[in-house]
Parts: C-alpha cells; sequence; structure tokens
C-alpha cells in the first residue's frame, strides 16, 4: 500500500513550508523598505491566511492529481492564487480604517518574494514525493472488452509510478498470475468493466495483502457517497443523499448567482465592449451567439456567447468544434483560447436559467442521443445547469461523455457551497492551462451515432 503516513506528511511539509516562505518574503520586503514587525504584522497575519484560503480553494493541500502533474501546473496555480490573495488583502485594507496602506513597491515586493521562496519550496517537496511515487508500482486489472484507447490513457496519465502493468481477467475466479500481478503491486487500480463479483474477490485480496486499491467509480456507486448507515432492526441499512437542493440551499445558491452574475456585468462591460468591437472588425456577423441548450429538468433556454465562428458556420450541419477548426475567427481563438467567449452567460445567470456551478448545459441535437445511448446520461438534469463545474475543471474540452456523466455526478452527490467556491475560484486557473481548452477529435464532432457511443463506452 502506497504509505498513508508518507501523504501526509507530505501534506503537512507543504503547509509548513508555505507559512515559511511567506514569513521569509515578508521578512526580506520588511527589511528591504525599512518596516518594523510591529507595522507590518497585521497585513502579515491578514495575506498568510487569505493566501493558505486560496490554496486550499485551489486543491495545492490535497492529491486529486498526480505529482507531474501538479508540478506541470504549479507556476500557474501559484500565480493565480498570490494575484488572488493579494487584491483580496489589499480589498480588506482599503474597506478596514485601522490597517496601513503602505507603498506598492512594498505590494510588489512581498508578491515577488513569497512567490518565489513558496514555488521553490513546493518544488522541493514535489520531486521527494515523485521519487517516492516512481518507487512504487501500479497494476490494472479490467476485462477483456475494456477499450484499448482507454486502457493507453490510462497507462500515459500513471506516468508518476515507476512501472504500470496490465493484466486481463478472464475467469470468475482468482487466477494464479493475476494473484501473483497483485502481490507484486504496490497499488492496484480495478475497472468498472470487471463484473462485480470477481472485482470483490480482488479487493479483498488485495486488502488482505495491505496493498492500496482504486476503482473507476459507476453513476451507480458514486451515489452512495454520502451515505448515512443505518438500521433496521438487525439489518444494516445505507440512507442515500438526496441529490437535490434543499430549500435553503437553493436560496443562497440563488441569491449568490444573482448578486454575484450583476457585479461580474458590471465589472466586465469593458471586456464586452472591447471584444464586441474586434469581433465586428474580425469577421462579417452580429457580435454575440445565441444557442438552444437544456438545463435542469430538461428545460431548454437559450445560451449566450460571443460569437467567435464564422457566420452561420453550421450550415452544412451541428458538430463541435475540433482542435484545428478552419471555421474559429481570429478574436474566436482568443476568446477560446481564455474561455471569455462564455462570459455573457452571465446573463443567463442573472435571468436564473443557468447556475454559476453545474453541468454544462448541453445542446438538445447532442443531449437527446445521449440520453438513449450513454447510460445514465439524464443524471445532469437534477440541478440547473452551471458556467463552469466538475467536469470542466477536472476534465478537458474533448474528455468523454461518458466520464463528463461521472464528473457530473461527483458533483451532485458532493454538493456544498464550499465546492462550488472551489470550482468558481479553480476556473480562473484553468483558463491558463491549454489542455482544457482543446478541442474535440475530428471523428467525435460531429452528432453522436449509435455504434460510435457504443464503441466509447463498451466496458466503461
Amino acid at each position: 500500500m502506497e504509505n498513508i503516513r508518507m501523504r501526509r506528511m507530505g501534506i503537512w511539509s507543504e503547509i509548513i513550508s508555505d507559512i515559511a516562505a511567506v514569513s521569509a518574503g515578508f521578512f526580506l520586503s520588511m527589511k528591504i523598505f525599512n518596516y518594523s514587525a510591529r507595522q507590518t504584522a497585521p497585513f502579515y497575519v491578514l495575506f498568510l491566511c487569505i493566501t493558505a484560503f486560496f490554496l486550499a480553494l485551489l486543491d495545492a493541500y490535497d492529491d486529486l492529481s498526480s505529482y507531474l502533474t501538479q508540478k506541470k501546473r504549479l507556476p500557474v496555480t501559484l500565480a493565480v492564487a498570490f494575484a488572488m490573495s493579494m487584491v483580496s488583502a489589499l480589498l480588506v485594507i482599503l474597506i478596514v480604517p485601522s490597517l496601513k496602506l503602505y507603498s506598492p513597491l512594498f505590494y510588489t515586493a512581498v508578491f515577488v518574494f513569497c512567490y518565489a521562496l513558496l514555488f521553490i519550496g513546493r518544488m522541493i517537496i514535489l520531486k521527494v514525493l515523485i521519487k517516492f511515487r516512481k518507487s512504487q508500482s501500479l497494476l490494472i486489472l479490467y476485462y477483456p472488452n475494456c477499450p484499448e484507447k482507454f486502457l493507453n490513457k490510462l497507462k500515459i496519465k500513471s506516468a508518476d509510478y515507476g512501472s504500470v502493468k496490465l493484466c486481463a481477467l478472464t475467469e470468475d475466479k482468482l487466477e494464479d498470475s493475476a494473484v501473483k500481478a497483485v502481490d507484486e503491486s504496490s497499488q492496484i487500480l480495478i475497472l468498472e468493466n470487471i463484473p462485480v463479483d470477481i472485482r470483490d474477490k480482488y479487493i479483498l485480496y488485495a486488502l488482505g495483502k495491505g496493498k492500496g486499491i482504486q476503482v473507476i467509480p459507476t453513476v451507480e456507486n458514486l451515489s452512495f457517497l454520502g451515505g448515512r448507515i443505518r438500521h433496521i432492526g438487525d439489518t444494516p441499512v445505507i440512507s442515500l443523499k438526496n441529490a437535490r437542493l434543499l430549500p435553503e440551499e437553493k436560496f443562497i445558491k440563488r441569491a449568490f448567482d444573482f448578486i454575484a452574475s450583476l457585479i461580474g456585468i458590471i465589472i466586465t462591460s469593458p471586456i464586452f465592449v472591447i471584444f464586441g468591437i474586434l469581433i465586428k472588425l474580425d469577421s462579417k456577423g452580429p457580435v454575440f451567439y445565441k444557442q438552444e441548450r437544456y438545463t435542469i429538468n430538461k428545460q431548454k433556454f437559450d445560451i449566450y456567447k460571443f460569437r467567435t465562428m464564422v457566420d452561420n458556420a453550421e450550415s452544412m450541419g451541428a458538430r463541435l468544434a475540433t482542435e484545428n477548426d478552419d471555421r474559429i475567427t481570429r478574436t474566436g481563438k482568443v476568446l477560446r483560447a481564455c474561455r471569455l467567449d462564455e462570459l455573457p452567460q452571465l446573463f443567463n445567470i442573472l435571468k436564473g436559467e443557468m447556475s454559476f456551478v453545474g453541468p454544462r448545459p448541453e445542446r438538445p441535437v447532442y443531449a437527446d442521443e445521449y440520453s438513449v445511448l450513454v447510460k445514465n446520461y439524464d443524471v445532469r438534469y437534477i440541478v440547473k445547469a452551471g458556467l463552469t463545474g466538475y467536469a470542466q475543471i477536472y476534465g478537458q474540452y474533448n474528455t468523454k461523455v461518458s466520464d463528463k456523466v461521472l464528473f457530473d455526478s461527483i458533483y451532485i452527490n458532493n454538493f456544498s457551497l464550499w465546492l462550488d467556491l472551489k470550482l468558481i475560484v479553480q476556473t480562473a486557473m484553468i483558463m491558463f492551462i491549454k489542455e482544457s481548452t482543446e478541442g474535440v477529435d475530428e471523428e467525435l464532432s460531429f452528432v453522436p451515432q449509435k455504434k460510435e457511443v457504443q464503441k466509447e463506452t463498451s466496458g466503461r
């Protein structure tokens, strides 16, 4: 089993390293500008607390991604965290009269020193964690009907581990070759296409051997998340969490959506003007693009976007944007790369048709087909469609539909205001991550056909 104590030590090392980095950055800035510790203490405490808050929102203390992915995203993660922390701290200083405002150069020095020191500390810790993970081995157990493309993706994404082995199961009992592979591995990844009775046997065996176990979930077993143990007489039962929002949760979520979207429209109004002019100069056609989508309970509404393609781009039929789509305009490429084409959806949120966080609204022409062809697809309509969501943060634009359904199910079964806040803050980060904004493969860009979706989801 991957050492749980090692993972906990990694988290605590990150926390201690971050506190030390911010403290050292403040000390250096204070010495350069001849400020005393007593003078800067209130701002130091404020900035430290706000920075820790934003780092937590950005999953900087969670192991949701591989260490190699964390290392790759570290510069962006820290830049977003420090930028938000500095802006928030300055707003607090302006609001609270008792807090002193210092020289802009002092704040710049604090930002630069803290960023550099925290980056160095995090890189050292990640190198240690990567070295430890490289000493581990991962075994992937699956049934033969699993798509080879999906298996190859898992191998590539598991590059953290020193070795990754694939093992296909063919019998309804523990197989000698598979048992030997389990014994020789540190971590076991069990795919969901393995029948439940066989999967349980390998889970119990691996647990008995002290192995670390990971299981790819299905929509059905995700519903057990947040469930509570009850008893009917002497029979234990699981009381499942209600996926629909409570009345008070609906009120708070809607109040936040209304106020935040109104403020957002006011603040970003210059962006609307600038890109409106650029779109008109770049190509013929309207500035905004309107398209029919589904939201909660499959209610239809018109979603608003900046137009990023040539006018009448779908004259030959509906299809998704691909990686090198010649229909995308020059201004459209910039808007899509930064995801600013979605900005007009603030008006959809203000009207109550969408929320800031939720499953992305799909077009009926695609959604109706997927409802028939993809298992549990309609679980997405339990909640209101969102400007951003779990699938947008942890998936990619070209993530398969079946995986997006899983992401949406994770959000629905784990809804909380804290999770909403995390996803909103992390949206700012993924705007600067290229793989999150890539187009779909050419072969997946058209309206789904039955055999194509079956191929995508077989064994999944």
